[in-house]
């Protein structure tokens, strides 16, 4: 891994990444892409980039708060604190858009 400002020096100009969006019934029943191409700078915070998110996949039920963006490839999930220059997001890079899920502990029947 590069420094953050090693990355964003390296990448200057707006990049493309495509987000995998993985909503499962929510988003096949609001017609949503499964794959959402965004152009954008490594410089951008993972919270912004939620934030450009949210208008296309609203409809599925997910808001910035219940929004999880994992790096494919590193499996980092990604904090919405840091840059995507921090976890040296290049072009062409997946992101998979997935709902938090609540609680923990598995669930399951008794």
């Amino acid at each position: 891994m590069l420094p953050e400002n090693k990355w964003a020096e390296k990448y200057p100009q707006a990049i493309q990444i495509l987000v995998q969006v993985n909503l499962g019934a929510d988003a096949l029943a609001a017609n949503i892409p499964s794959v959402i191409p965004l152009e954008l700078s490594v410089r951008t915070r993972v919270l912004e980039m939620k934030q450009m998110l949210t208008p296309k996949v609203a409809a599925a039920g997910v808001s910035v708060s219940t929004m999880k963006l994992k790096a494919q490839g590193a499996g980092f999930i990604l904090k919405n604190s840091q840059s995507l220059a921090f976890y040296n997001v290049a072009p062409g890079n997946v992101i998979e858009l997935t709902k938090k899920q609540r609680g923990g502990g598995g669930g399951g029947a008794k």
